[in-house]
């Protein structure tokens, strides 16, 4: 998960955000807690594109999720 929040700085450096407000977005949205710290922008200037990714790195942070999808897979059935 570690690999996804750089890979995802540098997904967002790329759609034009800067390092700090990439930086920081990562980490509210990765971590679920919503503090955003920034140098006076806000998530709503963000264009759509780093919008979805960012609501994409919300799902993916979530440990429910996370969860639920081992849980799906074939492996966990396995050997019960």
């Amino acid at each position: 998960l570690s690999l996804f929040f750089l890979l995802s700085i540098f997904v967002l450096t790329g759609l034009g955000l800067g390092f700090q407000d990439a930086f920081f977005s990562m980490c509210a949205c990765f971590s679920n807690t919503g503090v955003f710290l920034s140098d006076g922008s806000a998530f709503s200037s963000f264009p759509a594109t780093v919008k979805l990714w960012l609501a994409f790195s919300m799902l993916l942070g979530r440990i429910e999720i996370l969860a639920f999808l081992v849980i799906l897979s074939p492996s966990y059935w396995s050997g019960r």
